[in-house]
């Protein structure tokens, strides 16, 4: 019984020395030249208690915040770098596609100025000979060109 009693006082002191710990005294006091001080540890005899107390910082708190912190700023600048890859490779993209239709454009132009120029049109054989087209031909041909100008250039 009295082993009992004694691993009970023993743990309540155990518990109470911790919250004595947890939580500590803030002091204030003034020296000669007129500066307020305060402290947890009171090294004037003038030192009052505040009636504040703190609780101290833990260090493995602090870190573990930290390491979130930096955690969370690695993957916002992780996603802002691929955020600003794939904005330049739409970029890239974009620009690749607008060369393309200055190509086109440029190629469907001069098919229709040769087309709207030219006396006759014809089309080139297998054997190396032409074939001039009918008037018909001649008009669908260049209404197609006019629609490749359209595609291209607008």
């Amino acid at each position: 019984m009295k082993h009992v009693a004694l691993l009970i006082l023993s743990g309540t002191l155990l518990v109470c020395s911790g919250l004595a710990h947890a939580q500590k005294e803030v002091y204030r006091w003034v020296d000669t030249d007129g500066t307020v001080h305060y402290s947890d540890v009171p090294s004037d005899p003038e030192a009052e208690p505040t009636g504040l107390t703190y609780e101290p910082t833990m260090p493995q708190r602090v870190a573990a915040r930290q390491q979130q912190e930096a955690d969370q700023y690695a993957a916002a600048e992780e996603q802002a770098e691929a955020a600003e890859e794939q904005d330049a490779e739409s970029a890239r993209k974009q620009k690749e596609v607008a060369r393309q239709r200055e190509i086109g454009c440029a190629a469907a132009r001069k098919r229709m100025d040769t087309y709207t120029t030219a006396p006759r049109l014809y089309e080139s054989l297998p054997d190396g000979g032409r074939r001039y087209l009918t008037d018909d031909e001649i008009d669908q041909a260049r209404a197609s060109a006019m629609d490749d100008v359209d595609a291209w250039c607008n």
